[in-house]
């Protein structure tokens, strides 16, 4: 088994094309439409937090440890809302929110979404842990 995270771009697969309520043109939204409009919610949804962490502290996020950096690139510094996270991926409520030191400064640079297996009744979230029903 292996973990999902997912950046939101990358993450946002249409489940559906919903056909349009206009009667002259009934075709059904393209895939492209359907993502785009999925894109503008995530946009929306974290426009508050390009402000800062201190936002996102004030709803419920909290940083998962230091900036890690090496000669490969950088991670940025992760801020996850663990509420957001027991709950199924919502586009409008990122549970994970990515900010990259620049200039003394936080940038917001992405936002993630993750769903959680879980395995023997608590989440499985690294390799470094064998699922106990893979094991001889």
């Amino acid at each position: 088994m292996t973990t999902r995270r997912m950046c939101f771009v990358l993450g946002l697969l249409p489940i559906a094309s919903l056909p349009a309520c206009d009667e002259e043109d009934s075709s059904p939204a393209s895939e492209e439409e359907v993502n785009a409009d999925r894109l503008d919610e995530a946009r929306q949804a974290s426009e508050k937090y390009l402000a800062g962490p201190e936002v996102a502290e004030q709803d419920g996020f909290v940083a998962s440890g230091p900036c890690e950096s090496s000669d490969e690139g950088t991670m940025g510094i992760h801020v996850v809302n663990p509420d957001r996270l027991a709950s199924p991926p919502d586009i409008a409520n990122p549970p994970i929110l990515v900010y990259l030191p620049e200039d003394d400064e936080l940038r917001l640079v992405a936002i993630e979404y993750l769903q959680p297996i879980i395995q023997d009744g608590e989440a499985y979230a690294c390799a470094a842990r064998i699922p106990s029903s893979t094991t001889a």
